[in-house]
């Protein structure tokens, strides 16, 4: 190549090198955008070439000026945010060269004769490239069609690509780690949009999948569900209050509170996402508690003659250490919870900072703002002032018979506590919800004998299946391999391969994603005699990696042993209601031909250093196949691919006599050992053990019932020496993270007791509020049973949300007890006294 030809490769790791190829080499890195190529390339006018992607394609440059012809998608690499642009279904069709390695033998001709008669000779047709003469035989001529077969067609390494049944381009855009999901999604939108008015009109873009519809509307929904529920917390105020004022005042401390816990977490490097805007909708219900208890005692101490500044100053007196420690001790309820380790920890962090820093801002908003804004009009007639309420006569009337029959009161209370967890069984325990957009998989494997036509045969017959469910909104196919980063993510569980096919399909919002996996499973159920077809949901291809479903690992150091072992616990667990999609991955052995060259061999063949090394490319072309030259058909630029033989070897005999070598060849056993061998055509290691996977999407909401079930099967199986189950999944996730959060939750327990300690100077009193703990599960069981939810990480969210609601009751009602204890009543008359004036708050924070 001429010194002033430069090469930028951008590899797929978005690094950039620039190497000018003038013998002095010069070598630069850069980051993930085009502009310092833009800025290395200014004023540079002479030819380039570029290579970009895994094909190595490469794209003549006239100039650098046109700098947005490095990539066909550089608009979108551009658009700030976006980390990674892939192309899939940009197909380019090769004239492919079969050989036939009976023929060759037979003929006496080389790999290296067919690839040097291609490369050398001007072909216009393929019927001129058949008729090519690649060798002699018997001093008659040879030509390439006597040998191999000569077509135009697509590389098995390629996969074809169509959108709802039509053929198209994938694009597919990665964002950067730190970038918002939806400010980029909408630029890419915006940009394609503009993109599409210049296209031509036969031409459509269709948006297959957009994560951030999803974020938008989670987000949508959460923020309508926070702010109905402090419409009704404004609503439960002014129903007990009757003062629209009063009631206002509350209302003001919710917005403040949450503003307040959205700043800090701007500076703690916090976004708005589901995990944190879930944890200000429960914190909504949380951070009206302290604004209340002290409206509700100023309001009281007000309608009793107060003052405005004596009422607000005396009653932030009365219970400003009880809100504070209540406050202090929810939020130690919480922080543990961060150090909790795997998916239950990265889940906890952003939602523990997230309600600790909302209920510290609810404290100061509480102790500051609400005493201010207390100043409305309040009236106190002195009839009305003394008179108890309806719910304060019933709740007396109950309270003073269980302080009359205290032994049974604690009795029953112990009875339904430890009920309550004979519901658990009923409920079901699970771990994480589907959060996901309604998606499916259908991923079709076909038969070895199955060409890349009957491939693409058997998905546009599963498209026409998709075509008439009305469920379906969009469908993308891609047949072979692929070289997508979403791509090889699919091909990494099982669904890219040239003897494969998945069809990613799209439901329409409103669709039940059960019912639709369970009928077009159904609908598929034999539609292709040539193929195995499976429907998976988002959480069955989670599962394939461990995330989620059930993942069983059978290990050991024996191909044999862990796929009997394995066989024998895939039928076994076949008999566990609530699962799908069951999928065994284990070692396949076949046997092939194996060519290990023989060095001593070819020096003894008296090969000269050149023709050592035209030997290793040979016997690369042998094996793996690649281009050997370009030509021409109908003013149209090809590539000639000849393929390798050893997939059509099937004689040892054949193998061996192969020729090797031009214009002096060799038999390939001469110069190389040629056996058959057997080896795994997949190999999957787990702590260096050989390993096969047993997965499933688990369809019943009680996870742990499933897992238990399938725990039983595999304690009942007899395992050879050297093989050992291990279960991972959702149940190993389980296990663990249940674990970790038990021991926090411990921690948690007994840093609010400490806190309380603290505040009340007491060990008795602390332990009385912390008692009253447990007994919130109670009606978080029941709960869970009406609405029929399973115990999973968002129930234990909420329950550790109640367990704050608790905290604060009990400890307001403890504090006031104490209060008139100290102030000389008995204990019973202050339970009573405490019981009728926190009675109103509590039932408001409640």
């Amino acid at each position: 190549l001429p010194d002033n030809v430069r090469y930028v490769l951008l590899s797929h790791f978005g690094l950039f090198d620039a190497l000018p190829l003038n013998r002095q080499y010069a070598s630069f890195l850069f980051h993930t955008d085009l502009r310092p190529v833009r800025e290395m390339l200014k004023g540079y006018q002479g030819p380039a070439l570029v290579i970009h992607g895994r094909n190595d394609a490469l794209v003549p440059i006239e100039a650098a000026s046109e700098h947005r012809r490095l990539l066909p998608q550089s608009t979108l690499v551009e658009i700030e945010g976006v980390y990674h642009v892939s192309i899939e279904g940009d197909l380019q069709q090769q004239v492919i060269v079969d050989p036939n390695p009976a023929l060759m033998a037979e003929s006496g001709v080389s790999m290296l004769q067919i690839a040097g008669a291609i490369s050398t000779g001007e072909y216009g047709s393929l019927d001129q490239l058949q008729s090519a003469v690649v060798g002699l035989k018997d001093m008659t001529p040879v030509t390439l069609g006597d040998i191999a077969e000569v077509t135009l067609g697509l590389p098995q390494s390629v996969g074809i690509t169509r959108t709802n049944g039509k053929p198209s381009i994938v694009i597919t855009v990665m964002k950067e780690a730190e970038a918002n999901t939806v400010q980029v999604a909408n630029a890419v939108l915006a940009e394609v949009e503009r993109i599409e008015k210049s296209l031509s009109t036969d031409i459509d873009i269709v948006t297959v999948l957009d994560q951030s519809d999803y974020i938008e509307d989670s987000i949508n929904d959460l923020t309508r569900d926070a702010i109905t529920g402090c419409i009704l917390a404004i609503i439960i105020v002014f129903l007990f209050l009757m003062a629209f004022r009063a009631s206002l005042v509350t209302a003001v401390s919710i917005p403040l509170s949450i503003l307040f816990g959205f700043l800090v977490m701007r500076g703690f490097g916090l976004t708005i996402n589901i995990l944190t805007l879930s944890a200000m909708a429960i914190a909504v219900g949380r951070v009206i508690d302290d604004s209340i208890v002290l409206l509700e005692v100023i309001y009281r101490r007000r309608q009793h003659g107060e003052r405005f500044r004596e009422a607000a100053i005396n009653g932030a007196r009365e219970v400003a250490v009880p809100i504070i420690s209540a406050t202090l001790a929810t939020v130690a309820i919480f922080i543990p919870l961060a150090f909790v380790g795997g998916i239950m920890g990265e889940l906890f962090i952003p939602f523990a900072l997230t309600i600790t820093f909302a209920l510290l801002a609810s404290l100061i908003v509480s102790l500051t703002v609400v005493p201010a804004l207390s100043s409305f009009p309040v009236s106190s007639k002195a009839g009305l002032l003394d008179k108890e309420t309806w719910y304060q006569r019933v709740y007396i009337r109950m309270l003073r018979w269980s302080l009359g029959h205290r032994m049974a009161i604690l009795a029953i209370a112990v009875l339904i506590f430890l009920g309550s967890f004979t519901l658990i069984p009923v409920i079901g325990t699970t771990f994480l919800p589907d959060m996901g957009q309604k998606m499916l998989m259908v991923e079709i494997e076909g038969a070895s004998e199955l060409n890349h036509a009957g491939l693409e045969s058997v998905a546009t017959s599963v498209e026409n299946v998709l075509d008439s469910r009305p469920e379906v909104a969009n469908y993308q196919t891609t047949i072979g391999s692929s070289s997508s980063l979403i791509g090889g993510f699919m091909a990494m569980m099982g669904g890219g391969g040239v003897n494969k096919a998945s069809i990613t399909v799209i439901l329409d919002p409103e669709a039940n994603l059960e019912q639709e996996t369970d009928e077009l499973r159904q609908s598929l159920h034999g539609i292709s005699a040539d193929a195995t077809i499976t429907v998976s949901s988002m959480e069955a291809m989670a599962s394939e990696i461990g995330f989620s479903g059930l993942n069983i690992s059978v290990r050991g150091d024996n191909f044999e042993d862990i796929a009997n072992v394995a066989s024998k616990l895939a039928l076994e667990i076949r008999e566990v209601e609530g699962l799908a999609d069951l999928q065994i991955g284990k070692p396949d052995i076949s046997q092939e031909i194996s060519i290990t060259p023989d060095p001593e061999k070819i020096m003894n063949a008296g090969l000269t250093p050149e023709k050592m090394e035209q030997l290793q490319r040979e016997l690369y072309l042998l094996m793996n196949g690649g281009t050997v030259a370009s030509m021409k058909l109908n003013d149209q630029a090809y590539e000639v691919f000849v393929d390798d033989v050893t997939d059509d070897l099937t004689s040892l005999d054949v193998a061996r006599d192969l020729r090797v070598g031009y214009p002096q060849s060799l038999r390939l056993g001469d110069i190389a050992a040629v056996d058959i061998v057997e080896r795994p055509v997949n190999i999957q290691r787990i702590n260096q053990k050989l390993t096969a996977s047993i997965t499933a999407t688990i369809t019943s909401k009680d996870v742990g019932a499933v897992n238990r079930s399938v725990h039983e099967k595999i304690d009942s199986l007899e395992l050879p020496p050297g093989v050992e189950i291990a279960e991972g999944g959702v149940a190993r996730e389980m296990t663990e993270s249940f674990s970790s959060m038990y021991i926090a939750i411990g921690i948690a327990i007994v840093l609010a007791y400490i806190i309380l300690v603290v505040s009340f100077r007491s060990f008795l009193n602390p332990f009385i509020i912390m008692t009253s703990l447990p007994l919130a599960s109670i009606g978080a069981l029941l709960g869970l049973l009406i609405a029929g939810r399973p115990v999973g990480v968002s129930a234990l969210m909420g329950i550790l949300m109640l367990v704050g609601i608790v905290l604060t009751n009990a400890i307001v009602l403890i504090a006031l007890v104490e209060q008139l204890r100290k102030g000389g009543a008995s204990s019973y008359d202050a339970l009573v006294e405490a019981g009728r004036t926190r009675l109103r708050p509590i039932l408001m924070t409640a």
